[in-house]
């Protein structure tokens, strides 16, 4: 497992149970690993409800690793990570090693010792992400919605009892604050959250 990618996610356990970002509960933490992909595989279905397509391959997640990506073998998404150390080759997605960000609004791969490009063979009409680790992980991501060519979804998930949720929501605000165009939907279901915001063509989503 790649070392800062679990940090990443140990961060993310404390902060949402409150801990000192010290140390970690190996038993807690594994419930949490259970409990957010659980949400996740809920968070991927309500974008189904929205019109998302899972075996669309012109769509791109981007900066998760294989413990919460929801696009890793549950979908056709490309998906860009410089976390896919343990992300197995599959005939469902194409897996780029790179950090996704977006330079005035133009999808860039940066490499580890960051310089940045684009591939000629890539190309994504949506580039989706959620529950980012801080802001370096959604480095220009709002920007991509200010050239009108690209759709973009980014989500947060979890529980309202949750010690970040008051964090992870101002967040997720300040980025929408930075796109142009966008729709939000913010939905509950007894102590779980969804919160989802848009840019691109709005659907309606279906009753759940």
């Amino acid at each position: 497992m790649d070392k800062q990618y679990l940090n990443y996610l140990k961060k993310a356990f404390n902060a949402a149970a409150g801990y000192k970002d010290v140390g970690v509960n190996y038993i807690e933490f594994e419930q949490y690993l259970r409990q957010m992909r659980d949400l996740g595989s809920e968070y991927l279905k309500i974008l189904e409800e929205f019109g998302l397509d899972p075996l669309d391959d012109e769509i791109t997640e981007i900066n998760k690793g294989i413990l919460d990506s929801i696009a890793y073998k549950n979908t056709n998404f490309s998906i860009v990570t410089p976390f896919s150390r343990n992300m197995e080759k599959n005939s469902n997605n194409k897996i780029y090693r790179f950090k996704f960000i977006s330079k005035m609004g133009v999808p860039r791969f940066k490499t580890s010792n960051g310089s940045t490009y684009s591939s000629d063979d890539y190309f994504s009409h949506t580039f989706i992400t959620q529950n980012p680790y801080d802001y370096s992980m959604i480095e220009g991501f709002s920007d991509l919605s200010h050239r009108g060519e690209y759709n973009t979804i980014f989500g947060m998930y979890g529980f309202t009892s949750d010690k970040d949720f008051n964090d992870k929501t101002r967040m997720l605000e300040n980025v929408r604050n930075s796109m142009d165009n966008y729709y939000e939907e913010r939905l509950t279901d007894g102590d779980k959250y969804f919160y989802i915001v848009r840019t691109g063509v709005k659907t309606k989503v279906k009753s759940r």
